[in-house]
């Protein structure tokens, strides 16, 4: 039988590219796409003719639970707290008796947590935390943590409905270009490209010494096609339920190397004069951007272990240099910036209810 799968986000960064690593895998299963403008796709719906399109937003609840009612799989790549959103896809898929998949996106921002409730900002933190050996600790972070409420929400799933079988994918910081038919660029590494263009200066946060890791957005996708390989054949030998949580990293960056790699290429591409790596405190980070205490002054330190041991996951890219490169030349060349974008609304907001 023909798996129907309903996604959101699917313009976005991650989704477009994970939908086109799945639909060139499996271009014979049937799927519909939420989005708000159908000419964001591009050509895709004409190269694909198993894509059925719906044009609708988070806000339109309806839609999303009768979609999530009518589809097999549900991959759900769209603001990650958006509480009432979810939970329309979830009272969808868990309208019936049928055994439903929801394989939800979340982020490793809820890792920030010994960073946030400290209020350390620039420090060298040395915990990693693993998805199956820290598990409990993971699932049971207070709901002041980033994405905590809504990942409750959907780790709970089969407790209310019974039929659904649900995970979480939790990427950490990506580098590399998307493939998808929207958004192609990461947030993190251009927001300090951009924020370094402004000032006229690279810059670090306190002693630049705080660390994220890190992902290539192919090898995120590949996590994706997996688990939902998995899905279409009954859930497979994957993990599903209220622990499916999947981390998905191949090494760490130190935030302090980053600028120093980010100054480097800016200044020999010619587009600033020095080379330099400016200290900022934590409240001229502040004042800088709101976001850059948590995107590059906090410690997210995670270890993909169940997507190795249950997926077979075996991540390509672990030396970031080119990606690095990449990313910082994309931005370059690109007509808007990320913070542009982000004005406009091609960012999830966080939504709290």
């Amino acid at each position: 039988m023909t798996p129907k799968v309903f996604a959101t986000g699917v313009t976005g960064y991650v989704g477009g590219d994970v939908l086109h690593t799945i639909l060139q895998a499996h271009p014979d299963w049937q799927y519909s796409f939420l989005v708000r403008n159908r000419t964001r796709l591009g050509s895709l719906a004409k190269d694909y003719p198993s894509i059925r399109v719906v044009e609708g937003d988070l806000g339109d609840l309806d839609i999303l639970k009768s979609e999530a009612a009518s589809a097999d799989i549900v991959l759900h790549f769209a603001s990650s707290d958006d509480r009432p959103a979810v939970q329309a896809i979830l009272e969808g898929l868990g309208s019936d008796s049928n055994v439903r998949f929801f394989i939800h996106t979340s982020g490793t921002a809820n890792l920030l947590w010994d960073d946030i409730s400290n209020g350390t900002l620039g420090i060298k933190r040395t915990k990693v935390y693993d998805d199956v050996e820290d598990i409990k600790t993971i699932t049971s972070f207070p709901d002041a943590v980033p994405h905590r409420p809504v990942d409750k929400l959907v780790l709970g799933a089969s407790a209310t409905y019974p039929n659904i079988r649900q995970a979480i994918v939790c990427p950490p910081a990506i580098l590399g270009v998307g493939r998808g038919a929207g958004n192609k660029r990461t947030i993190q590494v251009p927001l300090f490209v951009e924020l370094s263009l402004q000032r006229g200066k690279v810059f670090e946060i306190e002693q630049g010494e705080a660390a994220w890791s890190f992902v290539h957005i192919h090898d995120l996708s590949d996590v994706y096609l997996r688990l939902t390989e998995s899905a279409a054949v009954g859930g497979g030998t994957s993990d599903w339920g209220p622990e499916a949580y999947y981390f998905a990293e191949n090494g760490e960056l130190q935030w302090g190397a980053i600028a120093r790699s980010i100054a480097k290429h800016l200044h020999e591409a010619g587009a600033l004069g020095t080379d330099e790596v400016e200290s900022l405190s934590a409240e001229g980070a502040s004042k800088l951007n709101p976001m850059l205490s948590w995107t590059g002054g906090m410690n997210s330190k995670s270890r993909a272990s169940r997507a190795r041991r249950v997926l077979g996951w075996k991540p390509q890219v672990s030396d970031f240099t080119d990606s690095l490169k990449e990313v910082i030349q994309q931005d370059l060349e690109a007509e808007k910036t990320r913070l542009q974008e982000i004005a406009e609304g091609h960012f999830p907001k966080q939504v709290k209810e």
